[in-house]
């Protein structure tokens, strides 16, 4: 059976960690053997299966260094340990892990997990991905956008993958009375624009002053969001806890999940807040992620990027419409059965086996 190697920078708190610590469990029960190369020191959040091996640099550096030290990181790793597949996650993995596998006999799979525009304007950075990209086995995309996105020489090695579900660790969704609280879990980085989310909420509170908002989450962003509530004047109806293990249990009997994403691959949080049953605002952002899953007004609700406005209006409705809100609870756990773990890990099979 196959040797396959992720490369990510960590199994901490991150979609793309996530995603890794599902699909490595998924392929060990599977017969493969799975090593996860982790690039920095931070904390693991993510536990993963017994038999998957851990891997890390023997050093850490800074500036061009690390970037040099990452590339000979991951090479030795491919010959040590006889890798047949690569699987990197993030532009910048994927990058170096090209640079890293030439002349060996690994064949290294890109995973693009947000939207590939963004570095549009970091004209040497866009360039070296476009020329390095062409030189993979495959690129994984999570979204046709995304896929899209890319030149027809490297789209013709393309696929779209979703982000895989684990029902058995989510907790069965809530269908009794809910709960006054509207939540957001997610990294706290300026891409989630988690203040226009408390713009809205700021309007809701007004016509509903019983609610409050709970935000869980890490990240650079975190104490311009605390200053943000305080400036607003609503430290006493929103909460900002830092990310916690058990975070579906505490989120289940909320009213409604929200994410104002100015953009995003395909949300995490968005997936599992649905597959719980939690009613779902969020921004149509690009890559089209959103898009990809939810039919506005059926199994979730869409509000275009940056309108605090038109969130306030669709939470309002919530609301004011319970069997609007239950109807859509039902319908989005569905999506527990289609990016079931199982079918999409044999999608990458697919891709592994070609």
């Amino acid at each position: 059976m196959k040797k396959i190697m992720f490369v990510c920078l960590a199994l901490s708190n991150g979609g793309a960690e996530r995603v890794v610590s599902i699909l490595s469990d998924t392929l060990v029960k599977k017969g493969y053997t799975v090593y996860v190369l982790v690039l920095t020191d931070r904390e693991q959040v993510y536990e993963v299966h017994p038999q998957i091996q851990i891997l890390k640099p023997d050093k850490y550096a800074h500036g061009i260094k690390e970037k040099m030290l990452r590339i000979w990181t991951v090479r030795k790793a491919i010959k040590t340990h006889q890798i047949d597949t690569v699987i990197a996650f993030s532009h910048y993995n994927t990058m170096y892990s090209v640079v890293a596998g030439t002349g060996l006999h690994a064949r290294i799979i890109g995973s693009e997990r947000n939207d590939p525009a963004q570095i549009e304007d970091r004209r040497v950075l866009h360039w070296m991905r476009r020329q390095l990209y062409r030189k993979l086995d495959c690129l994984v995309c999570q979204t046709e956008d995304a896929k899209n996105y890319f030149p027809a020489d490297i789209r013709k090695k393309s696929v779209v993958i979703m982000n895989p579900l684990n029902p058995e660790k989510l907790p069965q969704p809530y269908t009794g009375v809910r709960e006054k609280r509207i939540v957001c879990f997610a990294r706290l980085e300026k891409q989630k624009n988690i203040p226009m989310a408390l713009d809205a909420f700021a309007k809701l509170l007004k016509e509903y002053p019983d609610y409050s908002f709970e935000i869980y989450g890490d990240g650079q962003e975190r104490d311009s969001i605390v200053e943000y509530v305080h400036s607003l004047r609503l430290d006493d109806c929103v909460s900002v806890y830092p990310f916690v293990d058990n975070i579906h249990e505490k989120v289940l009997k909320a009213s409604m999940f929200v994410l104002s994403s100015d953009y995003e691959g395909l949300s995490n949080s968005m997936l599992e807040a649905m597959a719980i049953g939690l009613p779902s605002v969020v921004t149509d952002c690009p890559c089209g992620g959103a898009a990809m899953v939810i039919r506005d007004g059926v199994n979730g609700m869409l509000v275009p990027v940056g309108d605090a406005n038109a969130m306030y209006m669709k939470m309002r409705e919530l609301i004011n419409h319970p069997q609007t809100a239950a109807s859509i609870s039902r319908e989005a756990v569905a999506i527990r059965e289609t990016l079931n773990a199982r079918k999409i890990t044999e999608e990458w099979i697919q891709v592994i086996g070609e």
